[in-house]
């Protein structure tokens, strides 16, 4: 029985190890860096070992796998800015969403009021009718204002836009937690989807709304490299970087 050539016997082997690279939930072009010297680490495949994951996400090594991570971020973490800003966000959104509606009621109200106040003939209403006349005004000065500052609709995106950094953190978090392979790209790009949505918050203030990151959760992304359209290497399942 003839024995198999080394050449077949390493290319089979490179198949059974090879690992497909954890495929970032942004899909878009990468935004200014603050740490450009992490360039050379893009193309390291090995695999971080827990104890740098938690370092290097700022997360407290968990007493068991099944610990929640929202109670292990650390001060300065990236992971606590990340939770952190999306409940501050989230918050905002929240009280500008219930307001924008608070005055929206009440000027129907107002105007409800003047009508009553108008067909009564018989008493003077002269001094009520100023009064609510002006509470009318701040009404509607306050909704042209939030309309003018794109309320609560720059935060509704801002919010969506760091929830799905937030969910792409915590899923790497479980990830690590199953013993799947993730890599320091992972994590770079991770703090990449931050710096854009941070980025597009303040591009797009304070009326308008252009994201830069529009597919979300597609796994594919087309970009121009070099004259030349193709795929961002870690979106392509099971094809080597």
């Amino acid at each position: 029985m003839s024995r198999p050539s080394s050449r077949h016997t390493h290319h089979s082997h490179a198949r059974e190890t090879h690992f497909t690279p954890k495929r970032p939930l942004l899909t878009a072009p990468k935004v200014a860096d603050p740490d450009p010297a992490a360039d050379r680490l893009d193309d390291d495949e090995t695999p971080l070992a827990k104890e740098d994951f938690y370092r290097l996400m700022g997360i407290k090594p968990p007493v068991s796998e099944s610990e929640n991570p929202t109670k292990l971020g650390m001060i300065n973490g990236m992971y606590t800015r990340i939770a952190s800003k999306y409940e501050y966000i989230n918050t905002k959104y929240r009280i500008f969403d219930v307001l924008t509606y608070v005055l929206l009621v009440l000027q129907l109200l107002l105007g409800a009021v003047f009508i009553v106040l108008g067909s009564l003939t018989g008493i003077d209403s002269h001094v009520s009718i100023a009064i609510l006349g002006a509470l009318s005004t701040v009404t509607a000065g306050a909704l042209a204002l939030m309309k003018g500052q794109g309320l609560p609709n720059r935060l509704h995106q801002m919010r969506d836009d760091l929830h799905n950094v937030k969910f792409e953190a915590e899923e790497l978090y479980w990830d690590v937690a199953a013993g799947r392979m993730v890599l320091y790209r992972d994590i770079r790009k991770l703090r990449e989807d931050y710096l854009r949505v941070m980025e597009d918050g303040r591009r797009n203030h304070p009326d308008t709304w252009n994201a830069a990151v529009q597919q979300v959760a597609s796994g594919v992304h087309s970009f121009a490299t070099k004259g030349k359209m193709g795929f961002a290497p870690a979106a392509v399942p099971g094809k080597p970087v």
